[in-house]
């Protein structure tokens, strides 16, 4: 009877050490998941730096930086459809700015 006993607690140990092993897992996860939400947390924080200091000119978004000569420039197509900030770029004819990401092509002047 005594054997019976042990067996059934030594049962219960190995049920209670599954268990454990069980939440120690589950935990990393939702370390892990944690330390996921936080850089993308940092990252949503600094693009909304970034779109506060946005200015539509009616054909691109400008951003001015201090202690940088001309302002970026992004696509507002990108822009309002993804809240995406691309870069255009200058066509070689230089009348022209091209979003290389969505392909619309807006004149500069």
């Amino acid at each position: 009877m005594k054997e019976l006993g042990k067996i059934e607690m030594l049962d219960q140990v190995l049920d209670l050490q599954g268990t454990l092993l069980e939440i120690q897992q589950r935990q990393s996860e939702l370390m892990a998941e944690l330390d996921r939400m936080k850089e993308e947390n940092r990252t949503l924080k600094a693009e909304l730096l970034s779109v506060g200091e946005l200015e539509f000119n009616g054909r691109v978004y400008m951003r001015h930086t201090p202690g940088r000569v001309g302002a970026e420039l992004f696509c507002q197509v990108c822009f309002d459809k993804d809240r995406k900030l691309i870069r255009v770029q200058t066509t070689e004819d230089g009348q022209y700015w091209r979003c290389l990401a969505c392909q619309t092509t807006v004149r500069q002047h």
